[in-house]
């Protein structure tokens, strides 16, 4: 016996108005999504047509849109960013995280934001990773040991070496 021989007429009524409700809000907003995508491929189309006839030389559409992927703005130095890229100019070489994390600890000192050992460790990791890969500010260097050294970018020959002078 199915689930719908043992509903009343009332229950039988009441579920058909319900899916017929139903379906009229879907036609209703099946339509409204058809028109949705009609408009969307006029514009596409408009857009295309205003790309080939404004293309300039520069290689900019007249109103400020480019054609190349955007560059993105630097992301902003911070104040670990700073006591990062200041401690290997004052050391004049390469240096390992383990260094870094002892100079980094004692201008997060004097600078006033340091919390304490493993927050400072989590922040060098983060900072690292940041200048390294994202901005490009210092450069990870192979060395004899676990792990990179970290330099700045001028330090290195065009293989990612480091220059003998500013070797560990």
């Amino acid at each position: 016996m199915s689930s719908v021989e043992t509903l009343n007429e009332l229950d039988l009524l009441d579920l058909l108005n319900e899916y017929n409700s139903e379906l009229r809000k879907l036609s209703f907003k099946t339509e409204q999504v058809k028109q949705r995508i009609v408009e969307l491929e006029e514009a596409l189309a408009e857009a295309k047509k205003l790309e080939v006839k404004s293309f300039a030389a520069d290689g900019k559409i007249s109103g400020g849109f480019s054609l190349g992927k955007q560059k993105r703005k630097p992301y902003p130095l911070s104040d670990w960013d700073k006591a990062i890229l200041a401690s290997l100019k004052e050391k004049g070489k390469a240096m390992i995280s383990s260094e870094l994390l002892e100079e980094l600890t004692k201008k997060a000192k004097e600078g006033n934001f340091f919390k304490n050992d493993k927050d400072t460790r989590v922040k060098l990791n983060q900072h690292l990773v940041k200048l390294a890969n994202r901005r490009g500010d210092i450069v990870k260097a192979k060395y004899k040991g676990r792990g990179f050294a970290y330099a700045l970018p001028e330090w290195v020959d065009e293989r990612g070496k480091l220059i003998k002078e500013f070797s560990r």
